[in-house]
């Protein structure tokens, strides 16, 4: 937060209002990070507001995105609804595919939380068809993921494995474990609901296995990190004895030749 301040006072001083929004933008990201939610909106209020005084009509679409998902976030579905749509209509209007599918994916989102699932599937599934004209593969799991929830809340769990199975193609060509991990328990949870029980503890046991891979790797990379921040405090101590000894013995020299100075005088 602090560099942002400093980034924001920067541009306040040299007028630069495109550089304050961002700023204003990014404090208000970091707040809902850590979720402040009260500030966040602060923040993103602030940001729009010079982004609509400077005619930024696609800046303020992101903060009117922004705003959405603290939004939903807190339960003001409605609010959320709302600032999506305005979002949504401007980057439809620029033809900005990849944030309006991620809007579209929002709004369906914002669906799901109020059981208006019939909206949320016709929204998710506009999002899917701009994703996969993009090829994100990545962002194409998730929403087969999010369309595979929308079919377990109408208890239609044939349809459920179906997109699940999809998204796991996309989640292993993206090598995301992370999805790949969230889709086998969600897998899980459809051959339970829907009475198969040994399908369903063999998706399970392939959701531990990914999360144990996951959090070892998590667990590697730590110890690693630890190991070079080790060494590093090592060197720094090393360079610091070093550095205090040669002191010392530069002190000792002195006093030396000092003291054979005053015997020779």
């Amino acid at each position: 937060v602090l560099s942002y301040q400093q980034t924001l006072r920067i541009s306040e001083e040299t007028g630069n209002e495109k550089l304050r929004a961002t700023a204003l933008n990014n404090i208000g990201f970091i707040y809902n990070e850590y979720n402040n939610k009260e500030k966040a909106l602060e923040y993103y209020y602030k940001g729009l507001e010079v982004r609509l005084n400077n005619m930024d009509t696609v800046g303020s679409a992101k903060s009117y995105n922004a705003l959405s998902l603290v939004y939903c976030d807190i339960d003001s579905l409605d609010k959320s609804l709302k600032y999506s749509k305005i979002a949504l209509a401007i980057f439809k209007s620029r033809e900005i595919k990849e944030n309006e599918s991620h809007v579209l994916n929002n709004i369906g989102n914002i669906y799901f939380r109020k059981m208006q699932i019939d909206s949320a599937i016709i929204y998710h599934k506009q999002s899917l068809d701009i994703r996969i004209a993009l090829d994100y593969k990545l962002v194409i799991s998730e929403s087969y993921k999010n369309l595979a929830k929308d079919y377990i809340a109408l208890n239609n769990y044939i349809k459920a494995e179906e997109f699940v199975k999809l998204g796991m193609i996309y989640a292993k060509e993206s090598e995301s474990k992370k999805h790949l991990m969230l889709l086998s328990l969600l897998l899980s949870e459809i051959y339970e609901k829907s009475g198969n029980y040994k399908n369903a503890l063999i998706s399970f046991k392939n959701f531990a296995n990914i999360q144990d891979s996951i959090l070892s790797a998590e667990s590697k990379n730590k110890i690693a990190e630890l190991e070079i921040q080790y060494e590093t405090e090592k060197k720094e101590q090393q360079i610091d004895f070093l550095n205090t000894k040669d002191a010392l013995n530069s002190k000792i020299i002195h006093k030396q030749k000092k003291n054979q100075i005053i015997l020779v005088s």
